[in-house]
């Protein structure tokens, strides 16, 4: 069944952590058609925890050089602004952790919070809490547990990609 529509757009988040005071370090958005919108890491002053690190691999070393939140935040408010002006729906797979680290990474850099609802992969195409990695079982031209790989493991969970 496909869920996702022409104007809808996916995006994930890699982030320090899995607690109340993690940020996000990765950022992806896509379109249904797959084309990528946003791929970057994004720099943090909150430590990495090993839990993290050991699932993205990624560390305060590859972060060195990327740009800080202030700085990504308004390109994604952009596309948020975009694909809703469009009459698109905003796609996560598990919508209520990568809502809640929006909002985490934006309130630790004083920014406002988006104001958008995201659509949930993982309740409405799969109906349950399971692993991204468990229900898409095709090969991505990205790794699992990047921002990006995660976008296009969802595009096809959402019947899109196909």
């Amino acid at each position: 069944m496909k869920l996702i529509q022409e104007n809808d757009i996916v995006f994930d988040t890699e982030t320090t952590g899995l607690g109340t005071k993690d940020q996000i370090i990765q950022i992806a958005i896509i379109n249904a058609r797959g084309t990528t919108l946003l791929d970057t890491l994004v720099s943090t002053d909150r430590p990495i925890s090993p839990g993290a690190r050991h699932v993205h691999g990624i560390g305060k070393a590859e972060l060195r050089h990327a740009p800080g939140w202030e700085i990504i935040y308004p390109v994604v408010q952009e596309i948020f602004n975009l694909t809703r002006a469009l009459g698109g729906e905003i796609w996560a797979y598990n919508a209520q952790f990568d809502a809640r680290m929006l909002i985490q990474t934006c309130h630790a850099h004083r920014l406002p919070e988006p104001k958008v609802i995201f659509q949930c992969a993982m309740w409405q195409a799969v109906g349950s809490m399971r692993k991204l990695t468990e229900v898409c079982p095709v090969e991505v031209n990205a790794p699992a547990h990047s921002a990006i790989g995660d976008c296009l493991r969802t595009l096809y969970v959402l019947g899109g990609g196909q």
